[in-house]
């Protein structure tokens, strides 16, 4: 019965100590996360300008406060 357990932990030592054969990992910054249809689509950070993800165009914070005039109500949120 000895021979079993030793068996075993030499199994499970080489599983362990064997590299696994994986792809290179993703650059984090372009993670594959959010709304499939826009999953490719890139917003540029740029200091000193709010990128208009709708677009992609870049406006300064006093424009965006002027399309954010007539809003009532105002949602920020993030998704992780």
């Amino acid at each position: 019965m000895a021979a079993r357990p030793a068996f075993l932990l030499a199994g499970l030592l080489a599983v362990n100590v064997v590299p696994a054969q994986t792809a290179a990992p993703a650059d984090p910054q372009q993670l594959a996360i959010g709304d499939p249809a826009r999953a490719q689509r890139k917003a540029p950070v740029v200091l000193d300008a709010v990128t208009d993800t709708a677009s992609g165009e870049l406006i300064t914070d006093v424009e965006m406060a002027r399309r954010l005039s007539d809003a009532r109500v105002l949602f920020i949120g993030e998704q992780h």
